[in-house]
């Protein structure tokens, strides 16, 4: 079960992060649109855990561990509820691992190739969509960090691997215009 959080950054509130897959099936949109559950926001099963492996502790996916055991589960037919309601906090600061988002896309991309290499066969029609969702994931961490030269090269990524879309256009053309998003 995973519930929703309040964002809480410099001392006041922020955004609300709502969980729960988007469409199509939770691994499947994982793998497209990134983790979608929070591990302070997360209780599970210990045996659930155990039983496919726990926390994967390469180093590549530092910072994305629990985004791979959830797609484990998800890929293993494990149940996934999400109550929409606020019961914790998500505490930004500049010493969280997270913080550090060029790491995380590139743990994030280091998983879904993960899963993409173990699952070559089912997953091969998804394969430009995951990369691409992840390329573009990791532009607009750059993009809001104020890279807009970098950005628009992991923007050119994204639609390199077939992510093509308005946002991406529109993103683009910011990133061009260096304007922060």
């Amino acid at each position: 079960m995973c519930h929703d959080e309040q964002v809480v950054g410099n001392g006041r509130q922020g955004s609300i992060n709502m969980y729960g897959p988007t469409s199509e099936t939770m691994y499947l949109d994982m793998l497209l649109h990134g983790n979608r559950l929070s591990t302070s926001a997360t209780t599970v099963r210990t045996d659930l855990v155990r039983k496919h492996g726990g926390f994967d502790e390469r180093r590549e996916f530092f910072t994305a561990e629990d985004f791979d055991l959830w797609l484990r589960l998800a890929r293993n037919g494990s149940q996934f509820l999400f109550l929409h309601e606020i019961l914790g906090e998500y505490t930004l600061s500049g010493m969280s691992m997270t913080a550090n988002s060029e790491r995380h896309c590139m743990a994030r991309r280091a998983v879904c190739c993960a899963h993409l290499e173990t699952h070559a066969e089912s997953l091969e029609t998804y394969r430009g969509r995951i990369l691409g969702n992840s390329e573009y994931a990791f532009a607009r961490a750059l993009h809001r960090s104020g890279q807009h030269g970098r950005a628009l090269g992991r923007y050119r990524a994204a639609m390199r691997e077939g992510f093509v879309s308005a946002r991406l256009l529109v993103a683009m053309a910011l990133a061009v215009a260096r304007v922060r998003v």
